[in-house]
């Protein structure tokens, strides 16, 4: 984004300035997406993002299994017994 002239740190750090939180779309907020867009693709960020995001919920759904399961379980009775009442 800096070769474009924007100085964002992170790849989300756009959409909280002011600039970007009016209600009607400026020329400049365009030129800020489409930099945006064009940055992300050429670094491949949204593969690269989600994969990482997916390695790190499979490690914590292996440390958390049992506990899972149990949430799981005490879920399915509780929608069980609500349909058993249900109209």
């Amino acid at each position: 984004m800096k070769e474009k002239g924007f100085d964002y740190s992170t790849p989300l750090q756009a959409l909280g300035t002011p600039e970007n939180s009016g209600e009607e779309i400026t020329k400049p907020e365009i030129r800020a997406a489409k930099s945006d867009v064009d940055c992300k693709t050429r670094t491949d960020l949204v593969k690269i993002w989600n994969g990482q995001e997916a390695e790190i919920q499979e490690s914590m759904i292996k440390k958390n299994r049992k506990d899972l399961a149990l949430l799981s379980d005490a879920h399915r009775k509780l929608l069980a017994a609500a349909r058993s009442v249900a109209p």
